[in-house]
């Protein structure tokens, strides 16, 4: 209803809970698209702070919705991943999840992993992990890790001019990893 092309649908689990996923692309500037979803899903439980990522979040009929909305590169496109559960469902989704739980990806050491979702009908997985360390260090890590363990670089994906998030993309065989680091979200804590 905000003017996004559907670009994946899945049944999915979410750190234990099962729900409904959607990702959507946009191309709006992020600040709009927040803004826009909280009123078309009549919410308040909105968090943005001008970084690269968001959240909205509204309940209906006694089904939770939780988008979580990530900002591409410096261009307005945006990405929003939808989830749609149950009250129960959401309550055992929002347990932190019990370690690193992506196979093939190495854990970034002394992470603290607090999302996990999974297709395991498509084999895809989404991991959030939080570090205190710095971006650059990460992506070194990645780059390293992944290349030794037969991963190829398809985007190699540097920090933009303000140190804000970046991207890596890899490939092997038919298989793709990316490494997000959003190091714009304050706390002392950067996304991966």
């Amino acid at each position: 209803s905000c003017g996004g092309s559907l670009a994946y649908e899945a049944s999915i689990s979410v750190n234990g809970g099962k729900g409904e996923l959607a990702v959507v692309g946009f191309n709006k500037p992020i600040s709009q698209l927040v803004r826009e979803l909280g009123r078309t899903f009549n919410t308040k439980d909105i968090a943005f702070t001008g970084g690269s990522m968001g959240y909205v979040n509204a309940k209906s009929n006694g089904m939770f919705l939780q988008m979580t909305v990530i900002k591409l590169g410096s261009n307005v496109q945006t990405l929003v991943f939808k989830i749609l559960q149950s009250e129960a469902d959401r309550l055992a989704g929002r347990q932190k999840p019990n370690g690193h739980m992506l196979r093939d990806v190495p854990a970034f050491p002394g992470s603290d992993p607090v999302f996990f979702a999974r297709d395991d009908k498509a084999n895809a997985g989404l991991a959030i992990a939080e570090t205190s360390a710095d971006a650059a260090s990460v992506r070194s890590f990645f780059s390293s890790q992944l290349s030794s363990s037969g991963w190829t670089p398809v985007h190699p994906g540097g920090s933009s001019a303000k140190g804000g998030p970046s991207m890596l993309v890899f490939s092997k065989n038919r298989e793709i990893c990316c490494v997000f680091v959003d190091a714009t979200q304050g706390r002392g804590k950067n996304l991966i």
